[in-house]
């Protein structure tokens, strides 16, 4: 069922990416879906991270909250910028950049889902859909977030 479902989806956001790119120059849209790019079908055919049950989920969120923890801490050390803090207390990771915002990633463990607060994008819900940590809204994980957002508030640093 949720082949059909998705073989569906792909067809109709083709027919929908063809009609708007032979468009292009007169409605001055961009389609959020092209190519091979299924980031949008993976939200609606995937398996939810609700249905992980808490030991797992504990163990994927320590794992994940640790390496964040880690890649901010190795960050913060190639910048070499005395404003920038990292602190892990609690199951909250906060990451203080000075003058450029604060990042807030938590647990949320009924809702099975990583939490993000962003001082650039606002407030994020991930849920574990095939391996990784993934915001619905866009198909983008957790990582892809943090790296883009470090590369536009660090000049590409």
């Amino acid at each position: 069922m949720i082949s059909i479902i998705r073989s569906e989806f792909k067809s109709l956001f083709r027919i929908y990416y063809i009609g708007v790119n032979n468009n292009k120059n007169r409605t001055g849209i961009t389609p959020f879906y092209h190519n091979n790019d299924t980031s949008f079908l993976r939200w609606f055919s995937s398996s939810s991270s609700k249905e992980l049950d808490e030991k797992t989920y504990e163990e994927l969120v320590n794992k994940t909250l640790d390496n964040l923890n880690d890649h901010f801490e190795q960050f913060f050390e190639q910048i070499d910028d005395k404003n920038c803090d990292i602190t892990f207390n609690n199951d909250v990771l906060t990451v203080s950049l000075g003058s450029k915002g604060v990042y807030v990633i938590n647990r949320q463990t009924p809702n099975r889902q990583i939490w993000l607060s962003s001082p650039i994008s606002g407030p994020k819900r991930y849920d574990y859909i095939d391996g990784e940590w993934i915001y619905r809204h866009d198909g983008q994980t957790i990582q892809q977030l943090l790296q883009k957002e470090m590369k536009q508030l660090f000049n590409g640093n």
